[in-house]
Parts: structure tokens; C-alpha cells; sequence
């Protein structure tokens, strides 16, 4: 993989110590949590993922490399042990379960759950809440008023029924909207002019909203506050906002939440990468908040990151902004990479001409040569009057596939076929687009 950084903020320049070291009184939550949930007597299972020997009473770490050492934690090692097996609370005290999305392809793993990491919430929410968050409204309501010191009623909306979830929302009042971006639209449908000025802040969830649909979200609720958070099924939200998407940035950089410890790793030697700009790799988490019904420590989530800066002038942490799944988003080919962030990156730069919306579509055909040629069809929503051909040939010259080459070189120099467009269709029902397509 290789760095992007056309579209991020000048860095800040940083003191050597933010380049990945963990201050000590986070290291010793960390020291504290293996230790709990290491004992000798209750749940095994990282007993049993770090092969503890049975006179062990429990695992104590005292040095920043014994962290870096332990094992890492992935999905397929949970899919191994039923949920029973894997639980650090009685059942009695298990509020719900949840489950991963599914999309990758994988059979799903079901998750317990307590309650929630500490979430943010801004104060422009004061009266209630529509939201397609897949957690309890009880427990939803109970982390909002933690944080903002009253109650807040929330109200679940029902993909299927879009217009009744809306009115019967609106008919209590609400002035906050929490959704995943492709529902926005729906729900957008379904409120008055009058009604969405009374909108005051709007936060996605659950998959990454681009540039499109921030601008169109903008004109539909000019009041509203947007940001986005990042999390996953397995925890939920693991993030804090660094700033509010806008016309010039979609606000796709965050922070790890207080109740969250997030590090990087390279995905293929598995060593902490230090926090530098541009820096990327895996993104790994450990959950710091109790009581947890299961604890994730060294989680692999999958999902890449690049490092914006080293330590956010506003808020003082290191920030991120995620560039896409491992093993969906990117797709190595002859001399370089298919990467999903750098398609998004070509089309933000072509803003006039097409949206950053797409499907690309790969395939090998046979040309009859010693080895076959790659195919690139890119599905885009162009713009009116523009030519998808002319369209295909400007995307092609911009689109990078290594630091030093563009698909369009490497078409030059026989190892690709030109890269065409086609229409984007739209999904039959509401849901995530898979970005990248291998046929």
C-alpha cells in the first residue's frame, strides 16, 4: 500500500513522544484489564487465546512490549467459541446482542452486550432523536442523558415504514437525526420544509457518507450541525468527531472516544506502526469501559487507516480517517493497487463532472499474451451532458496505482486495459455499496 495525502490538512508538527508511545496512565488500564479478564476461575477465553498454563493465576503485563506482543484478537477467533463460552457477566445481566453486517461475505458473530461505550453527544440535541442506531432505545436514551444531563426521547426508524417513523417522530418533537447515510434521503422525503429547519444536528453512523451526500444533507437541514463517527457492529461507536463535515470536507477525521484504545498495525508483519502523518495500516482496538459483557483486547477490525496528525491542535489525540475495508477495498494488481480511497480521491478532485459515488468493477481477460490483462469498468453518477468515454479518459490520468504510475501509464505500457465508465444504478433496497467488485 502507499500513502495519500493530497486531500489532508497541513500536519501539525509534533513533540516525539505522540509518535505512538502510550502514556502511562492509559498503560496501566490496559496492564489492569488483561489482568481481569485473565483470572484464573472466570471466562477462559483469553486464558485460552494466549495458552496460559493452568498454575498461571492471571496474565500480568508490565512493559509497553509485552503489550505489543499479545496476541491479537480477529473474528475468526471469537467464531470459534460459542457465545456462551465467551460472555464475562452472568447471561441475567446481558441486555442485547448484536451481530457483525454480513457484508464481507463471512457468516456473521453474534456479540453481548451490557451497554455502550461512552458516545459523544452534542448539545444542539435537546429534544429527541430519530435514529436507525441497531441498539435498545432504552439504553440509548440512558448513555444520552449520562452525557447531557437530561432526557432525551429516541425514536427507532423502520427502513420499511420511512414515512411513519418520521411522523410519529416528528409528531413528539424531535431536532436530531442519527443515521446511516443511505437512509438520509428517505427520511428527507418525509420532512416538511418547515420542519427540517427545526433539524439541528445530524451525525452518521455505520458506513462512511461522501461528499455528495454531505452537500445534499446541507441543503436539506441548512441548520443542522453533520458530523460523522466511526465504529463497528462488534462495539459500536468507537470514535469522536474532529470537526464538522462541510462543502470543502466530508468530516471524515476522528478521535478514539475516552472509552476506547485504538493503535495501528501493519496488516501483513502485524508491527505497531508509529503515528506519523500519512502512516497507514490496520486499525486495532481495545475496549476500556465496564461493566462488558465481552471485553475486546487487540481487536483486528479490518478496516485501514491513515494517520492525519500526530497531535490534533483542538483537541490534543492523534487523528485518523479510515480509507477502507483490507480485504474488500483493495485489490493489488500488475505494478500497483486498486485503491478505493484513491477512486474517491480522483472524483472529489472532479466534483464538477460526477459525484464520488461509484462501483468499480475488476476482471481479468485473456488478450493472448502470457498473462491476461486487467479490466477496470468504473460505475460513476456523471453529471448531465457529460461524456462517460471522455469521463473514463480524465479518471484514468489522475488515478494513481502506485506513487509513480497512473492506470493510464500502465494501459501505455501494456499491462492494463483502458479503463471504461458506466451509469451507476441504484440499489433495489436501502443499503452499503460494496466499492469494489471483483468479477
Amino acid at each position: 500500500l502507499f500513502p495519500l495525502s493530497l486531500f489532508l490538512r497541513t500536519p501539525y508538527i509534533t513533540p516525539a513522544f505522540a509518535h505512538g508511545a502510550v502514556g502511562m496512565a492509559e498503560f496501566e488500564k490496559l496492564c489492569s484489564l488483561v489482568e481481569k479478564y485473565t483470572r484464573k476461575g472466570g471466562c477462559d477465553f483469553y486464558r485460552n487465546l494466549y495458552n496460559l498454563s493452568p498454575v498461571i493465576s492471571s496474565l500480568k503485563i508490565k512493559k509497553q512490549k509485552e503489550w505489543e506482543e499479545l496476541p491479537f484478537l480477529t473474528k475468526e477467533d471469537i467464531q470459534k467459541v460459542p457465545i456462551e463460552k465467551r460472555i464475562f457477566v452472568p447471561w441475567g445481566e446481558v441486555a442485547f446482542i448484536r451481530s457483525t453486517s454480513g457484508t464481507s461475505g463471512k457468516p456473521p458473530v453474534f456479540f453481548p452486550f451490557i451497554t455502550v461505550p461512552q458516545r459523544p453527544a452534542s448539545p444542539r440535541i435537546q429534544k429527541g432523536i430519530l435514529t436507525s442506531l441497531p441498539t435498545p432505545t432504552s439504553i440509548l436514551e440512558s448513555a444520552f442523558e449520562k452525557v447531557l444531563g437530561k432526557k432525551i426521547v429516541l425514536f427507532l426508524l423502520d427502513p420499511r415504514f420511512p414515512e411513519e417513523s418520521v411522523n410519529t417522530a416528528l409528531a413528539h418533537g424531535i431536532d436530531s437525526l442519527i443515521l446511516v447515510p443511505f437512509l438520509l434521503s428517505a427520511v428527507a422525503k418525509n420532512i416538511s420544509g418547515s420542519d427540517r429547519m427545526k433539524i439541528m444536528y445530524i451525525e452518521f453512523h455505520g458506513d462512511h457518507a461522501g461528499q455528495e451526500v454531505i452537500n445534499f444533507t446541507k441543503e436539506q437541514f441548512p441548520n443542522a450541525a453533520i458530523v460523522q463517527i466511526y465504529g463497528i457492529s462488534e462495539i459500536g461507536s468507537m470514535t469522536l468527531a474532529c470537526g464538522e463535515a462541510s462543502a470543502e470536507h466530508p468530516g471524515d477525521t476522528y478521535h478514539a472516544s475516552a472509552d476506547i484504545h485504538l493503535e495501528i498495525v501493519d496488516p501483513d508483519s502485524k508491527e505497531k506502526i508509529s503515528l506519523l502523518p500519512g502512516a497507514e495500516g490496520e486499525l486495532v482496538c481495545t475496549t476500556m469501559y465496564g461493566p462488558i459483557a465481552f471485553p475486546m483486547i487487540r481487536y483486528r477490525t479490518g478496516d485501514m487507516a491513515r494517520v492525519v496528525e500526530s497531535t490534533c491542535k483542538e483537541h490534543g489525540e492523534w487523528s485518523f480517517t479510515v480509507i477502507g475495508r483490507k480485504d474488500m477495498d483493495f485489490i493489488k494488481i500488475p505494478k500497483g493497487v486498486l485503491r478505493a480511497d484513491e477512486v474517491e480521491r480522483v472524483l472529489r478532485s472532479m466534483r464538477g463532472k460526477v459525484s464520488d459515488e461509484f462501483e468499480l468493477h475488476y476482471s481479468e481477460h485473456a488478450t493472448g499474451e502470457e498473462s491476461p490483462k486487467i479490466q477496470v469498468t468504473l460505475h460513476v453518477e456523471a453529471h448531465s451532458g457529460v461524456e462517460l468515454s471522455e469521463l473514463a479518459d480524465e479518471i484514468a490520468s489522475k488515478l494513481r496505482v502506485s506513487p509513480s504510475l497512473t492506470y493510464a501509464q500502465g494501459v501505455e505500457r501494456g499491462l492494463y486495459l483502458p479503463l471504461t465508465c458506466a451509469p451507476l444504478q441504484k440499489l433495489d433496497m436501502p443499503g452499503k455499496r460494496k466499492r469494489m467488485v471483483r468479477e
